[in-house]
């Protein structure tokens, strides 16, 4: 990356037309912060949110690094759990967890349980976990959610012998700058904490650790998180892959976004060209004009184009490829078949946003690789519905939303995975 697009990156955030909201950005680039804001304090503190996550991989990085464990050990190995515990986590990988491949379906869960003394409660979360049937078996299908991390979290607890708040703060948080800490006996969401905020320094000091080249203290291999990404199965305007833990954007790009309240959050490192990012805002507009610059001073972060329309079909849509109900722990969308070159959606059922229920069916427009768009404002997490995983007779098994899955649900078997194989 040229320092002249960074500087020039830095001069148009400083001129944004702001009126509502912060749009802020700071820059590690050859060893040197710099930021820029407009609307508000550009050192001001960042809520972490789902930036959790990457913290725990490089935890989970270190003690692979010192021989406690392995990315393809089974998470039951390290954990003393109960029969049924272990009949859910077998053959779940460490891998698989920090991927989200894992397979389990966490949509009903909202928090990590904890045990009296702070650790988490393992067997409590595997029950709630256990009553929603997985999503597809470990390995096969990226979904995203926070039970792996909370899983992940779980082993370093069993491994170290220590609660998870300590090792962050020994072997990440110290290295952070003097304004990175945590109080006595405090408690961390290690997938999503909405509470903890550390200035946006701080977070490119987190990035500069995946460029260091000496070993520290805490060693890891940063390879590791950088090479040989898992691509996604469907279709997404942001990532298009995975790799430990880390979202994979192309271009040699990693990172990490998180939504936290009013705050919107993104995470850039590219450890070839040794430049770390992370911008945020607050407000849609803010956020929205931060994002539309960045791709216009760098390119390589607006190259992920929706498919195309479809403008005409030689022959009429199969609704009976698409049709059915798709669900996950919280929520059932009804697919129907609609004209020639649409089919319609409703969201029949959210336990948590009942608002968002649809009191009759909407049209789907047909675009490229079997993704549709709605034609009227959809729910926030419903921007647009692929189906992946056609099977014999091609049927698809499941509805992807650019993050996360929902499987079929035959009207028979509610409760029974659709086989894909």
């Amino acid at each position: 990356m040229h320092a002249r697009a960074l500087s020039e990156l830095l001069d148009r955030v400083a001129r944004l037309d702001v009126t509502r909201g912060v749009a802020s950005i700071g820059i590690l680039a050859d060893g040197r912060q710099s930021f820029a804001t407009a609307g508000g304090l550009p050192r001001s503190s960042v809520p972490l949110g789902c930036l959790m996550k990457p913290m725990t991989a490089l935890l989970m990085a270190q003690e692979v690094c010192a021989g406690h464990l392995r990315w393809e050990d089974e998470a039951l190995q390290h954990l003393d759990l109960s029969t049924n515990a272990a009949t859910l986590l077998r053959s779940v990988s460490i891998r698989q967890l920090l991927n989200h491949t894992h397979g389990l379906d966490d949509s009903s869960v909202e928090t990590v349980p904890r045990l009296p003394d702070g650790r988490i409660a393992v067997e409590t979360l595997c029950s709630a976990l256990s009553a929603q049937p997985r999503l597809a078996p470990p390995g096969e299908r990226y979904s995203y959610g926070n039970a792996g991390t909370w899983l992940c979290a779980a082993v370093l607890e069993a491994v170290t012998g220590r609660r998870y708040a300590e090792p962050l703060s020994e072997r990440i948080l110290a290295y952070l700058g003097e304004d990175a800490r945590l109080t006595a006996g405090a408690s961390v969401c290690p997938a999503r904490d909405l509470q903890f905020s550390l200035p946006a320094g701080a977070l490119l000091s987190f990035l500069a650790m995946f460029m260091e080249r000496e070993n520290t203290p805490y060693a890891f291999d940063r390879s590791v998180f950088f090479e040989n990404p898992r691509p996604f199965e469907g279709w997404s305007p942001g990532a298009c892959g995975i790799c430990i833990g880390w979202l994979w954007f192309g271009d040699g790009w990693f990172g990490y976004n998180s939504l936290s309240g009013p705050y919107a959050v993104r995470l850039r490192v590219n450890v070839t060209t040794n430049v770390g990012i992370v911008f945020w805002g607050t407000g849609t507009v803010a956020f929205s004009n931060l994002a539309l610059l960045f791709g216009d001073v760098l390119p390589e972060f607006s190259r992920r184009r929706l498919p195309r329309f479809l403008p005409s079909l030689s022959e009429p849509l199969k609704a009976e490829h698409y049709a059915g109900t798709y669900v996950d722990g919280t929520s059932s969308i009804e697919i129907r078949g609609g004209t020639a070159q649409e089919l319609s959606y409703q969201l029949t059922r959210h336990a948590r946003r009942p608002a968002d229920v649809q009191r009759a069916p909407q049209a789907l427009r047909a675009a490229a690789d079997h993704l549709f768009i709605p034609q009227t404002t959809p729910p926030s997490e419903l921007p647009f519905m692929q189906f992946l995983a056609p099977d014999s007779a091609g049927r698809f098994a499941y509805l992807w939303n650019g993050w996360a899955l929902r499987r079929r649900c035959d009207a028979d078997r509610p409760h029974t995975l659709v086989n894909t194989r």
